[in-house]
């Protein structure tokens, strides 16, 4: 399968640039798109999808170019937004049908269609429940149904943990590796740091319209190496240290409060360097 090549993309809203020459090269798999709330991820998503054009640039996969194809792309794509409405007075299935009709599949697969689906989202069981009586999670889980009907080789997913539980978070979250495994590219966009190092292989982080792609969650972690530190401190130290430094975790201990903290210099002679997590990397990316 090809890469998706995504090069100097570029899209403004009146005076606001929200991306700036993003280029991207995407091979099978589960793609992480990482970056803080406002930073250009759904803006990104929607040019993607071909619900919004660019100002500038191109994208292309498979010989298929987004400008002057829209209709073929659509064809090969499926695609789960932040914000994704359902009819609440109809079934599962019914909902998977109205979808697929959409989608130009034909009747006489469609049956088959969505019970491969509703099996592959774990909701088998509830084809015939209302959408209305759904849990958030088995919205989510829907979503992703409907995203998956057709076979599409590019699946996009765009913040699809936000609000859920912490079971059917890890449960969504194993959904998404199962569904990358499968030589397609699945490309999910989050805020959430913990998402993007429990599922995906690849990595790009965007903020403020700029975006950069790294080969892995260890790579990004690098950026943070010698800037992490461990401090223990007593109440009147950790005000001082809050005032002049970027604390990233406290910890009340019997010993007093252990703090991680992000900072170029040492903050203190008791301070120890400490291994960078993943989110401490994309930390410091962001505010670099």
């Amino acid at each position: 399968m090809d890469h998706l090549k995504i090069d100097s993309l570029s899209k403004s809203f009146k005076r606001h640039r929200v991306l700036n020459q993003v280029s991207l090269e995407i091979k099978p798999g589960l793609f992480g798109l990482l970056g803080p709330n406002g930073a250009g991820k759904t803006t990104f998503m929607r040019i993607i999808a071909t619900i919004l054009r660019p100002d500038e640039g191109e994208i292309r996969f498979n010989g298929i170019d987004w400008s002057k194809n829209p209709d073929q792309v659509r064809k090969m794509l499926g695609y789960l937004p932040q914000d994704f409405g359902l009819f609440r007075n109809i079934t599962a299935r019914e909902s998977l049908e109205y979808i697929g009709s959409l989608k130009g599949i034909p009747k006489n697969h469609l049956y088959f269609e969505i019970k491969k689906v509703l099996e592959e989202v774990n909701l088998q069981e509830y084809e015939n429940k209302k959408v209305g009586g759904f849990s958030g999670g088995m919205r989510r889980r829907l979503g992703i149904a409907q995203a998956i009907l057709g076979e599409p080789q590019l699946i996009m997913v765009d913040e699809p943990t936000a609000g859920l539980d912490p079971e059917e978070r890890i449960r969504f979250r194993n959904l998404l590796k199962r569904l990358g495994n499968q030589n397609r590219i699945v490309f999910l966009s989050t805020h959430i740091v913990e998402d993007i190092q429990a599922t995906c292989e690849q990595i790009a982080v965007l903020n403020k319209g700029k975006a950069q792609i790294f080969n892995s969650t260890s790579e990004l972690a690098k950026i943070a190496k010698d800037k992490v530190w461990k401090l223990t401190v007593n109440e009147e130290q950790f005000n001082e240290i809050e005032k002049n430094y970027k604390i990233i975790s406290s910890n009340m201990t019997e010993s007093g409060i252990d703090l991680r903290i992000l900072s170029n210099s040492k903050p203190n002679d008791d301070a120890l360097s400490v291994d960078p997590s993943v989110e401490e990397g994309y930390l410091t990316w962001i505010h670099q």
